[in-house]
């Protein structure tokens, strides 16, 4: 999870049910991109070979593979069909939705 140090500094409550459900979403996107890298490298493609095919720039992969930003779905599909993969989604209902206003952890 998070560093209580970390979130006592944030004045983020770390077990408030928005900053679990943030946190839980976060992962999920770390392992999704980790995914993507790990089928990158098992296919055998370089960083550049994946920016020629996206028309991108091979530091624009290598910022996206180190999670630089918050990449739009279209980037990720892109990146995914350059590997010669395809991300799929699934929706989910919470069990504890939130009420009010949405905010980011540390956002207060």
């Amino acid at each position: 999870m998070i560093d209580p140090h970390i979130a006592e500094l944030l004045g983020i409550d770390p077990e408030a049910p928005e900053t679990r459900r943030e946190l839980r979403a976060a992962e999920r996107d770390v392992r999704l991109i980790e995914e993507l890298v790990r089928l990158r490298r098992a296919r055998g493609l370089t960083q550049a070979q994946v920016a020629e095919r996206m028309s991108r720039t091979q530091p624009a992969v290598s910022d996206f593979e180190r999670l630089g930003g918050d990449p739009h779905l279209s980037t990720i599909r892109r990146y995914a069909l350059a590997i010669g993969a395809e991300v799929t989604y699934v929706v989910s209902e919470l069990d504890d939705p939130p009420s009010g206003p949405l905010e980011h952890a540390g956002e207060r």
